[in-house]
């Protein structure tokens, strides 16, 4: 999932614009490696901070989309982790992400299902309560979209008590973020080891 939140052209204030021509060259050029690879690649939008709820908005968004499916991408997620103020208001997240599968991902016929991060992505503020944006999701978004999840703290093991637990609220099997290495705070290395905190009693279904 490709979703920097030092790209400009990712998150506020520059979402709504078209990339210009050389950094859409590159994400193309990427595009294409990850095809080659048979790497499924996911371009990710991040426009919570400053979204406006408004079909003008909207109409942003989709011909962002627009773009990106042009420059190759047939892989798409949204962001609305760490922001405030009415971005973070479920009902309208809700609303957005049925539109576009809707509108675009269906509309299109050969794009992946969305993938969402949302606002409550972390159990250690999640919001359980009936108007809380988790089960909000569970009763209202578009079961096709597939929901992130870091587990029980930011950076935490994988368990089936976690997913039982996120998977109650969304009323779906839930997309685990493996939020481990974090390289915020180490960014002149590529960080790898092996990994581990990965509970073996879990499957697919």
């Amino acid at each position: 999932i490709y979703g920097p939140k030092d790209d400009p052209y990712h998150s506020s204030p520059n979402w709504r614009k078209p990339y210009p021509a050389q950094e859409a060259e590159q994400l193309k050029e990427l595009v294409e490696c990850a095809r080659r690879n048979e790497v499924l690649f996911y371009w990710a939008i991040h426009p919570g901070k400053d979204i406006r709820w408004t079909k003008e908005d909207y109409d942003l968004l989709v011909a962002k989309f627009e773009m990106m499916y042009d420059l190759g991408v047939r892989s798409f997620a949204i962001f609305f982790d760490d922001i405030e103020g009415e971005g973070t208001n479920p009902v309208r997240q809700v609303e957005l992400l049925n539109s576009l599968t809707k509108d675009f991902v269906r509309a299109k016929g050969d794009v992946s299902d969305l993938i969402v991060c949302p606002t409550d992505y972390s159990r250690a503020w999640i919001k359980t309560y009936y108007d809380g944006p988790l089960p909000t999701y569970g009763r209202s978004l578009d079961k096709s979209v597939n929901v992130m999840y870091t587990g029980d703290v930011v950076c935490s093991d994988l368990t089936k008590d976690t997913m039982d637990f996120f998977n109650n609220l969304v009323k779906r099997p839930g997309y685990y973020w493996g939020n481990w290495p974090v390289s915020d705070y180490c960014r002149n290395y590529i960080l790898q080891g092996p990994a581990y905190g990965l509970d073996t009693s879990l499957t697919s279904d």
